[in-house]
């Protein structure tokens, strides 16, 4: 679906101009299903090139690991 991947993309914007602003960015989604999780993923990829880091987690306890890394 074209309309979803452009709100990946304006998603991917919107994080590099906060990253630019704030500093580092941690942000941790939780997906229960797959197709959460792999817009997730998509959106994982478009963002991979700036500083801010994000992970996409199965469960609540493995994303609050990672976060308090």
């Amino acid at each position: 679906d074209q309309s979803l991947v452009g709100s990946v993309e304006d998603l991917a914007i919107f994080a590099s101009s906060v990253d630019k602003r704030k500093g580092l960015i941690k942000t941790a989604i939780v997906a229960t299903n797959d197709s959460t999780f792999e817009l997730a993923e998509l959106y994982k990829s478009y963002i991979r090139k700036s500083s801010v880091q994000f992970e996409v987690f199965r469960t609540i306890d493995y994303a609050n690991a990672w976060l308090e890394e």
